[in-house]
């Protein structure tokens, strides 16, 4: 910025010296007595040399200004705890920073003590995660006679319905036939499917492959497979069962510091709630604890409080819904809010006719999100976040090779904590003035911009005169 405002002052001194005794502000020779349209017509163009110069200063100026506004982008900082072990680990990220990242959770960055940037996967569960299990059948017995076949004995131990099952077969280049027989007693058998054809077991990724039987529904306890091994050697089974889906719900972490106040109004049958928090956080879910009475059923409503502009400006206050929940005697009373970022909340209970419940707490919780990362052992880092210029788009989500490679990673993964957060060294030096403040500063940068076109407009009109 200081070499933009010298060079303004140069400029204004040599536009000093536009009327002086055979002085020449552009250079070169003194000022002659007439040329072209006369004296009048050259020190107009001059005059105007000399706004366009001063311009140009000021433009310089405030784009230096821009430059020292897009330094160092974060607010904040918070030293990870050092790990004894290096390999890979999740950094779990507490209430207080997730709230302060933008909508994307993009503006977060891991440092080591040489402020180069660590490569990391944001990871955030779900509130329900369905997953794919293998589920293996007990094998009674596993007979395999060369050049006859191999017979294979499973138990459905719980006789569940069942219409498929799966072998897990090592990779073999070769053709065979099979047949699939129930039995309730393993003595006497049933035909379930005669004849099976079971084609090549070639699986260009890994060493074994499953293959999947499917057959009419049924609920024996006992099941047959028999394989005709007569032309080739038996195949390699290592195991039979069937793929379970199941649901799995997300792991939260509570959001520590909140408390509430209560008013009960009878004129609208309505219990108030204001919930509020040290700082900003994202709420992924409400937990309302009931008392008394024994027996209840009420419908509850989450709130947020906005203001809104009427006519002649005038401002009104109302509670916008971004969740509800119902609260029973028999159910969990909780409400789910997908990330909700806010530091003040309202809980609107609707009594109707009865009186009003005995609320023993209110919980709030967050999905746990966390930044899976190699670390080395006994090594400093440090995460910095949340983009420091609130008035710009926040700062694009990094481009990591790790991305390529989350199969590689263990999933059983050790937890780090991060430490206390303080706001960054710029942070600290910034002061919101108005020459720091971005919108004036390109508020200012388009009335130059417009002022130097003015100027080359007086500019091409002048010389089309002469």
């Amino acid at each position: 910025m200081s070499e933009g405002v010298t060079w303004m002052h140069g400029v204004g001194l040599n536009c000093s010296r536009l009327f002086s005794v055979g002085g020449n502000p552009l250079g070169g020779s003194p000022l002659p007595a007439t040329v072209g349209g006369g004296p009048l017509a050259y020190l107009t163009t001059i005059a105007v040399h000399c706004r366009v110069k001063l311009f140009l200063g000021i433009l310089t100026s405030l784009l230096a200004l821009v430059r020292t506004g897009q330094g160092q982008p974060f607010r904040y900082r918070a030293d990870v705890e050092p790990v004894a072990q290096g390999g890979f680990c999740r950094i779990m990220l507490s209430p207080s920073v997730l709230g302060h990242l933008n909508e994307q959770l993009s503006d977060i960055r891991l440092y080591d003590d040489q402020q180069r940037e660590v490569p990391y996967l944001l990871k955030r569960e779900k509130p329900v995660q369905y997953n794919t299990l293998f589920r293996e059948y007990e094998v009674v017995s596993k007979v395999m006679t060369p050049k006859v076949g191999t017979s294979l004995v499973l138990r459905n131990a719980a006789k569940n319905r069942i219409n498929n099952l799966s072998l897990v077969i090592k990779n073999a280049n070769v053709r065979k036939k099979a047949r699939l027989s129930g039995s309730n007693d393993a003595q006497t058998w049933f035909v379930i499917e005669e004849e099976y054809h079971l084609g090549a077991i070639d699986n260009d990724a890994a060493t074994t492959e499953a293959k999947l039987l499917n057959f009419p529904l049924s609920d024996y306890e006992y099941y047959r497979l028999d394989i005709n091994d007569s032309l080739s050697a038996p195949l390699n089974i290592l195991r039979a069962g069937y793929y379970d889906e199941y649901a799995e719900n997300g792991k939260y972490s509570e959001i520590p510091g909140l408390t509430f106040t209560r008013r009960d109004s009878t004129a609208s049958r309505q219990s108030y709630f204001r919930l509020l928090l040290k700082d900003t956080v994202r709420m992924d879910k409400l937990t309302v604890q009931v008392r008394a009475p024994t027996l209840y059923r009420r419908t509850a409503r989450l709130c947020q409080r906005v203001m809104r502009r009427g006519k002649r400006g005038r401002r009104s206050w109302e509670y916008q819904p971004v969740g509800s929940l119902e609260l029973r005697s028999s159910g969990e009373n909780t409400g789910y809010l997908n990330g909700l970022r806010a530091k003040e909340l309202y809980l609107i209970i609707d009594n109707e006719d009865n009186p009003p419940l005995a609320i023993g707490g209110l919980k709030a919780h967050q999905l746990n999100t966390y930044l899976v990362v190699e670390l080395r052992p006994g090594k400093p880092y440090h995460l910095e976040f949340a983009d420091r210029t609130a008035d710009r788009p926040g700062t694009a989500a990094p481009s990591y090779d790790l991305r390529y490679f989350q199969d590689k990673i263990p999933t059983r993964l050790a937890t780090v904590r991060i430490g206390e957060i303080t706001a960054t060294q710029s942070a600290r030096n910034s002061s919101p003035t108005l020459f720091t403040n971005q919108k004036v500063i390109w508020l200012a940068l388009g009335l130059v911009l417009a002022g130097l076109g003015y100027l080359s407009y007086r500019m091409l009109k002048e010389v089309g005169k002469k």
